[in-house]
């Protein structure tokens, strides 16, 4: 795993804004498996550049542009991504646990079964990202635009989704376990299936419900199955 220097990514960066300048004298960055730990690369231009499976948990990435950039499998681990252009980058099978993207444009990203456990995505543009079977446990998702993402097997429990864009997202499959979707805005959005439910007398069973846009779940009779997750899902239609 190769190492770098604040002067050896200084000249790396130089010469790949040459490339992205059209510089014959120029050359795209490859940090290919790079160790860049803790690494200050905020407001770095390193847009198409490849940082597959680098290594750049803890490092700053504020307002960085890495659009179209491929960070497949990297780790992430705590990265201050806020106000990052992640925009069209694949993020494939990343380690996102605990990073930063609060106000980071992640539109039409790869995220697919990226680990985003407990990551703040606050305010972030997902505007038709794929997140199909990414982890996204207790994620901090609220106020965030996920417009036509697709969320398919993606795993959300404990994510905090209120006032979250979710109009025409793709939630077949997905597990939203505790998840808070208060003010949630579901309009078209696919099925979401939901595990844990209460019945009217309290007695929680064990059985999967799924529910369609319209909010109504369509195995069992809903006056019959008055459950936490339902309810909070329903209100986000009214």
């Amino acid at each position: 795993m190769a190492k770098f220097n604040k002067e050896q990514l200084d000249e790396i960066l130089r010469k790949h804004q040459m490339w992205l300048d059209g510089d014959k004298e120029g050359e795209r960055a490859n940090l290919y498996n790079a160790d860049l730990t803790t690494a200050d690369l905020s407001g770095a231009n390193l847009s198409n550049a490849d940082l597959s499976f680098s290594k750049l948990n803890g490092a700053n990435l504020y307002s960085a542009n890495l659009c179209s950039a491929n960070l497949c499998s990297a780790n992430l681990n705590s990265a201050k991504l806020n106000g990052a252009n992640l925009r069209r980058a694949d993020l494939s099978g990343a380690n996102l646990r605990t990073a930063d993207l609060t106000n980071a444009d992640l539109s039409g990203a790869n995220l697919s079964v990226a680990d985003l456990s407990n990551a703040t995505l606050y305010c972030s543009n997902l505007n038709g990202a794929y997140l199909n079977g990414a982890y996204l446990n207790g994620a901090y998702l609220s106020l965030a635009d996920l417009y036509s993402a697709k969320l398919n097997y993606a795993i959300l429990r404990n994510a905090d989704l209120s006032g979250a864009n979710l109009r025409n997202a793709d939630l077949s499959g997905a597990k939203l376990t505790d998840a808070d979707l208060t003010g949630a805005s579901l309009s078209s959005a696919n099925r979401i299936q939901v595990r844990r439910q209460w019945t009217r007398d309290g007695q929680r069973r064990g059985r999967i419900h799924r529910l369609g846009s319209n909010g109504v779940c369509d195995r069992c009779v809903l006056s019959r199955c008055v459950w936490k997750q339902i309810f909070r899902v329903r209100r986000a239609f009214q």
